[in-house]
């Protein structure tokens, strides 16, 4: 059963209780999904009543269900799971529909139809692969199955047939511009299965270079050799892989969701043990674009990107003590092993039969571990075929411990889209592209954002930029632990194109508000740009949706990337790294000088941290002002009582939450200095006095969590300060023996003090509460010293996670601008490449080609040349949306169709 359409207006968490009227077994009865266990002694069709209780802690609703169950349950049918075989096994497999069953029976009868429409009437049916000499072959059987009463279930099986695979190859992307080429490349290739095991075994990108259209992709250097000296392949020109956290994190099965929970738990890198003249990299992390500096403009290069998987490493092998080895053999070997053995367990895998078996040499033995990344535990062949960089097969090797050398999609060539050819130059003299690093000249911050994470971009293809107006906006859920209005889960960016700075959707879909029910209109309304006008919702055409944290794919022309800062759900709480600092006057609200602010920061060092996992998944979000005073007036903090009454201690400072405007409840262990212990009374610690570093506990700070306000305990603040000498602090330790003139400073328990009066000798510095006689004077002669003025504050803002509603305005117009061409630019700017041109340029030429190459142009102009006595040798016309480069071929005639010009001045 499933609850999961009753709801709250007030969106409070429900509870839920089931109820059986009429004796039917439930389970998991306060739970949204409980599970109903049918009985199976009915002789008709007979119908129970369940009931549904809710509450939202304040007030309840209840549902009837009525469930029917007929007398005849029907039988299951179970084909099994999807079967993957090596193309390389020889031994046959069989699927068995043993699994399946029928509840009030015992008697089934089976009927399997195989992929060629042949019906096997058995339990049981041996499979064939009908395509051996392909890479890859599916099949689908379907199964029947049919009780005493002729009730039938169907169930399906996937049979598939395949060698190990490489990932797919990525798409790869180039910008040129000057002395530099951004190649960059999407994700695709991450989402990649290996289609014999089904094991999601991405690890990383290769990128190779090229001058010469791919014909080579290196220098002699670049080359790679195996052992017999064959040529096997090229080093990559750059290379990433998974990071040393993404690999132990990477899913085995799927690479995002990761329904399963299994994950790799170990890092790949090093060189491929099986082909050690690659490698898997060194945990660089991914990344999804490279600057290529290393390049002259004007010259032709071709990029491929490649994606490589982790190779295949089946089993581990683990020693009881020091010394010999097990094996693991195939059925059809094991009556030819040289040496005694025992067998330990006969297991299947990828349609073959093994026996584990275990060899003694004395008091040492081994056993086979399967490694994390193969759960389903496959074997590789017993033999493997090595290639050259042409494809062909040069080696054939045994392969004992039945791994597999990791696999390379290929490279590309012209008509592939993971190959791409550009040539380095300016781009028009007449448009302008901001700097990268300039985020919102592309992307506006929305005047009421909250979230203060990372914004990213990278133009991919100038050719696809399309200058749209855009909103981009987070759409995220409400957290049942999190601050009101902190909705920060499962968060995902929603862009769509608007028709001005304003943010009107330049289209829309209509839903009419009356015929929406709670739960539809709950939903609609809540979608980004979502406006409610005359009674029905208009919702945006959404161009993109992309997921917090990951580079979109391309889009008009950009990828971009919006990250939270902060780890949605860390296994503990992290430090917190403030976002700003601002000093300010308490009665004006103006900054403080600079001077005094440099003075400040590196004087006075203020810290938040969390006080647990929960407190961090409250998603906070807040700025604290702390307000400062030259003594202890800004606070009391009641620490217990004696004869004379309660126990305060009195701090420098009062702290206030800007989400709420509410003052924060203090308290504090008094334990000292850097909170050195309670009976650290050199550094403090009991003596009723707030010191440098001792923590200060933000135990009741007021929030309001699901429409209630509570005080919770989210952070502690440690505030330390460096004392220096001849700024109104002293080193001196305060003697007791000795007396004191007004204006001397001392130090004592690791705070400043000074005298207002004249101090005879033992008169030591307390505070303020065991100096009051009752008579609500200072009676003690010393004062406390802060390295801060009075009346100032500090607003301590933390970095915060994006919400629900955070937007940015983008005009992508921004991109190629048109500038025009400043009156004080004159033609010498506009360069002819090379010159003099002698016999020949660097310009990729071929036979009978010759190459000039003119820089510095603006869009659309119009190049002619002459020679010096004025006669015209060709006129050609420049257009390009953002190339400042064209070329001649140094003939005559229109459009370079003549003869080649003589050699001389033009």
């Amino acid at each position: 059963l499933n609850a999961s359409r009753s709801y709250d207006i007030n969106k409070n968490e429900l509870s839920y209780s089931w109820e059986s009227l009429d004796g039917l077994n439930l389970s998991s009865l306060s739970s949204m999904t409980p599970i109903i266990s049918s009985p199976i002694d009915l002789e008709s069709d007979s119908t129970y009543r369940v009931v549904l209780e809710v509450n939202d802690g304040y007030c309840s609703d209840y549902d009837t269900l009525l469930i029917t169950i007929a007398d005849n349950i029907c039988p299951i049918a179970d084909a099994g799971e999807t079967v993957r075989i090596p193309k390389f096994s020889t031994m046959p497999v069989e699927l068995n529909a043993g699994g399946s069953f029928d509840p009030d029976s015992s008697n089934l009868v089976f009927e399997w139809t195989t992929p060629t429409g042949e019906i096997i009437t058995d339990s049981v049916v041996t499979v064939e692969d009908l395509e051996p000499n392909k890479r890859y072959s599916r099949y689908i059987y379907t199964l029947k199955v049919m009780d005493e009463e002729n009730s039938i279930s169907e169930d399906s099986v996937e049979v598939i047939f395949s060698n190990f695979s490489a990932p797919e190859a990525p798409a790869i992307y180039a910008v040129a511009d000057h002395n530099r080429v951004l190649v960059s490349w999407d994700a695709t290739s991450e989402s990649s299965v290996d289609s014999l095991t089904g094991y999601a075994d991405f690890e990383g990108y290769k990128l190779y270079r090229s001058t010469d259209g791919g014909t080579t992709w290196g220098g002699n250097g670049d080359k790679l050799y195996d052992f017999n000296g064959h040529f096997v392949g090229w080093m990559p020109y750059a290379q990433f892989d998974l990071s040393f956290e993404e690999d132990e994190d990477h899913c085995i099965y799927d690479e995002e969701g990761c329904e399963s929970g299994l994950t790799r738990d170990i890092s790949i890198n090093g060189l491929d043990p099986l082909a050690p003249r690659f490698s898997l990299g060194y945990d660089s992390g991914i990344e999804y674009s490279f600057v290529d500096s290393n390049v002259i403009d004007g010259v032709k290069y071709s990029y491929t990107i490649t994606a490589y998987d982790i190779g295949f490493d089946p089993f581990d092998l683990e020693m009881d003590n020091l010394g010999i080895a097990t094996d693991t053999v195939l059925i059809d070997t094991i009556e030819n092993i040289s040496y005694s053995y025992v067998v330990d367990s006969i297991y299947y895998a990828g349609g073959c039969v093994y026996y584990s078996i275990i060899s003694y040499n004395e008091i040492i033995m081994m056993d086979t571990l399967w490694t994390t990344t193969n759960p389903d535990e496959f074997l590789g062949p017993d033999s493997i075929i090595y290639y050259n960089e042409a494809g062909d097969a040069i080696r054939k090797a045994g392969n004992p411990n039945r791994g597999y050398y990791s696999l390379e999609s290929a490279k590309g060539g012209n008509s592939d889209n993971n190959f791409i050819t550009v040539i380095p130059g300016y781009t028009a003299l007449d448009i302008s592209f901001p700097d990268a690093s300039n985020i919102e000249a592309l992307f506006k911050t929305g005047s009421q954002n909250i979230g203060t994470g990372i914004r990213e971009y990278f133009i991919v293809d100038r050719t696809k930029i399309v200058q749209d107006q855009l909103v981009y906006e987070i759409q995220a859920e409400q957290g049942s632990d999190a601050v009101e209005g902190m909705a920060c889960e499962d968060p995902y960016v929603f862009g769509y194109v608007v028709k001005d700075t304003a943010g009107t959707p330049l289209t829309t879909k209509s839903f009419v508000q009356d015929d929406l029910g709670f739960l539809e209109e709950d939903s609609i309304s809540g979608l980004p740009g979502t406006i409610l006008e005359n009674g029905s919702y208009f919702v945006p055409e959404y161009d993109i949706i992309t997921p917090i944290g990951q580079w979109s794919n391309q889009f008009k022309g950009i990828r971009f990337k919006i990250q939270n800062k902060l780890k949605l759900n860390p296994s503990s709480a992290p430090d917190i790294e403030m976002d700003t600092l601002i000093w300010t006057h308490v009665d004006t609200g103006q900054t403080l000088d600079s001077a005094t602010v440099f003075v400040l920061n590196n004087t006075v060092i203020p810290e938040l941290s969390y006080t647990n996992i929960a407190s961090y998944k409250r998603r906070l979000n807040s700025d604290y002002m702390v307000e400062f005073f030259d003594s202890p007036v800004g606070d009391s903090i009641k620490l217990g009582e004696d004869n004379n009454g309660p126990i305060y201690m009195y701090t420098p400072f009062r702290i206030t939450n800007l989400l709420t405007n509410k003052k924060v409840g203090l308290n504090c262990l008094d334990f000292g200095t850097n909170n050195a212990g309670p009976i650290a009374f050199n550094d403090g610690a009991g003596d009723f006095v707030w010191t440098l570093g001792e923590d200060i506990l933000l135990q009741k700070d007021t929030i309001k969590v699901a429409g209630e306000w509570v005080k919770k305990y989210n952070y502690n603040f440690n505030l330390n300060f460096i004392r220096e000498p001849g700024s109104g602090f002293s080193m001196k330790e305060y003697d007791e023996l000795k007396s004191y003139d007004t204006g001397d400073t001392v130090s004592f328990k690791q705070m400043s003090w000074v005298a207002n009066l004249p101090v005879d000798a033992g008169t030591i510095p307390l505070s303020k509460h065991n100096d009051l006689a009752n008579d609500g004077e200072r009676n003690n002669p010393w004062s406390l010293v802060y390295p801060w003025p009075d009346s100032i504050k500090l607003v301590l803002s933390p970095q915060k996670f994006f919400v629900d509603g955070d937007n940015w305005f983008s005009d992508m117009s921004a991109l190629g601008r048109e500038v025009g061409i400043a009156d004080s630019i004159k033609l010498d700017t506009i360069k002819v490449v090379p010159n003099p041109y002698k016999a020949s340029s660097r310009f990729n030429e071929l036979k009978n080609n010759r190459k000039i190459r003119f820089t510095h142009l603006p869009k659309k102009c119009r190049i002619s040349v002459y020679t010096l006595t004025g006669e015209h040798v060709t006129t050609f016309d420049h257009e390009k949306d953002f190339d400042g480069n064209a070329w001649w071929n140094l003939r005559s005639g229109n459009n370079q169709d003549g003869p080649e010009i003589a050699p001389g001045l033009y």
